[in-house]
């Protein structure tokens, strides 16, 4: 897999620019604003099986990479709403067969611990729907999306956020074959908090 942290450099020299207090941020009071943010997200997809009756068992662990949009609207300090949507932009090939999570959309409630202005934790709990296909085989599902992230900056309105998601999490059958899929996600999103009204 090739060496990502090269994307830390224009994202950590941006959280620089443009100090602003956290008066300005929320002035009177109101935490009331629009968020706009990037998102990169690499996933790791987890599978399992076991026939009944049987020894038999095996897994299998794929790398994705996925870009995406985040659109979010903070109601208060403590709580926000969001959707997002992620595209491909990497896949994994193993034996000549293709493995993608190909897409992402999620609807997200964040709730928001504010220690202060420079480390923010939050949770994220929403429902998504992801794509993925191996090979020419493409299926879509439904999920509890669930997560914890840390949004961090140095007072400004752009921030970086670190966060875990778990995206995809389920079991099924096919005859003998009981399956497990677990979908998990690391995301590091850069976001530009607009002005309070």
């Amino acid at each position: 897999m090739m060496n990502r942290s090269w994307l830390l450099v224009p994202v950590l020299g941006i959280l620089y620019f443009n100090d602003v207090s956290a008066g300005e941020l929320y002035p009177h009071g109101n935490a009331q604003h629009m968020y706009l943010g990037l998102s990169g997200a690499f996933v790791d997809v987890d599978g399992d099986y076991v026939v009944s009756g049987s020894m038999l068992s095996g897994s299998r662990s794929i790398d994705n990479t996925l870009m995406g949009v985040i659109v979010g609207y903070q109601l208060h300090e403590n709580f926000a709403f969001e959707a997002r949507g992620y595209g491909n932009v990497s896949d994994e090939t193993i034996d000549g067969v293709s493995y993608s999570v190909d897409s992402h959309f999620s609807v997200l409630a964040r709730g928001i611990l504010p220690l202060n202005e420079y480390f923010r934790p939050y949770a994220l709990l929403g429902y998504g729907k992801s794509m993925g296909s191996i090979g020419e085989i493409s299926e879509d599902d439904n999920d509890i999306i669930y997560g914890l992230g840390v949004s961090i900056s140095n007072g400004n309105r752009v921030q970086l956020e670190l966060e875990w998601m778990r995206i995809y999490d389920e079991s099924f059958s096919v005859g003998d074959v009981n399956y497990g899929l677990q979908g998990d996600s690391i995301n590091l999103n850069l976001v530009y908090h607009f002005p309070s009204p």
